[in-house]
């Protein structure tokens, strides 16, 4: 969303959050921790350098971003699918990193 100004999403948007994390677990259960944090750390990367792009204006316009719904807050769209996602998650991430 941040890098081409578009909402474009696959069609996990159209599912509620938990069914859509279980989707997602279920596409990258058979990835390694070591191929996990890699992916995590560069997404991770590329989030940070598309934010430092961003005017103030980005993060609470909608119609900065096609396609975006107008009662749609981005920096609250970056929030949910970021730092507030991985407070929600730190315990079990914590959890399965001590198994392996």
């Amino acid at each position: 969303m941040l890098e081409t100004m578009e909402l474009v999403g696959s069609e996990l948007w159209t599912l509620p959050p938990d069914d859509r994390n279980d989707a997602i677990y279920k596409q990258h259960r058979e990835q390694s921790l070591e191929e996990a944090l890699s992916d995590s750390t560069e997404s991770f990367s590329r989030l940070v350098s598309a934010i430092e792009t961003l005017e103030d204006i980005d993060l609470s316009d909608p119609k900065r971003y096609k396609n975006m719904p107008p009662d749609w807050v981005p920096w609250q769209i970056i929030a949910q699918n970021s730092y507030e996602h991985y407070r929600h998650h730190a315990t079990d991430i914590r959890a399965w990193m001590s198994q392996t």
